[in-house]
């Protein structure tokens, strides 16, 4: 018996896939930097936090405080002989230590002969090389030269009349103020008017670094530098 059967496989298809196009991203763009220009540093001004009094006033203590300092002073001075000026340039060199004691040596160039000794000054009591005779001659209470270096320590600093500070300058590797001021009759040598002074003073320490005088001065007769050759008057430094 043959017995037929008829089966039906059934076979559903999967359905087919369409690819689907994405659509193609643009680039995205490489950003270009922008240059920021580097602000130039602002200069700081300087500023001086001290009138000119109270600079004066610290310098004063620190040179009433300084144990020994050196000294260079080159002075011009013009004399009135038979009524035609000579200029004398002068060359005063050394040492002083505190609170009164100057060791230097002195130049002093005329117009016919130069006067180069040394001189030691103890309190009121100076000692002088005598250039001629090489012998030490000893001066009681006389001012051999006209002004000393240690008329501008302590408080004869504060004796002066402080005008104005002119700024400050840079002398070497250090800043200095300018100070200018002046020096009232018999304050500084012996003189009959003002002194006009220019003070250059440390700005870290307060220790005078220069100091420039102008003004007319009393010659002593017996002035033992120039004594016998300008017979007393007025010289003008």
């Amino acid at each position: 018996v043959k017995a037929q059967t008829n089966s039906a496989i059934l076979i559903t298809p999967s359905p087919t896939l369409s690819p689907t196009l994405s659509p193609t991203p643009s680039p995205t763009p490489i950003p270009i930097p922008t240059s920021t220009p580097t602000p130039l540093p602002t200069a700081t001004p300087t500023t001086i936090p001290f009138t000119a009094q109270e600079i004066l006033e610290s310098a004063s203590d620190s040179t009433r405080n300084a144990p020994s300092f050196h000294f260079d002073m080159d002075v011009e001075m013009i004399l009135s002989l038979n009524g035609n000026g000579m200029d004398i340039p002068i060359a005063f060199t050394g040492d002083f230590q505190a609170p009164d004691r100057i060791k230097a040596f002195i130049s002093l160039t005329l117009p016919f002969t130069d006067i180069n000794t040394e001189i030691v000054e103890i309190e009121d009591i100076t000692y002088v090389k005598n250039p001629g005779t090489g012998n030490w001659d000893t001066m009681i209470d006389q001012n051999v030269f006209f002004i000393t270096p240690n008329e501008f320590i302590g408080n004869k600093l504060t004796a002066l009349n402080v005008s104005r500070l002119a700024g400050v300058e840079s002398l070497g590797e250090r800043d200095y103020y300018i100070l200018k001021a002046s020096a009232p009759p018999g304050i500084l040598m012996d003189s009959e008017k003002d002194v006009e002074i220019s003070i250059w003073i440390g700005t870290k320490d307060y220790l005078i670094k220069k100091v420039a005088l102008t003004g007319d001065i009393r010659i002593d007769k017996n002035n033992w530098l120039i004594g016998n050759i300008y017979k007393g008057g007025i010289a003008t430094i």
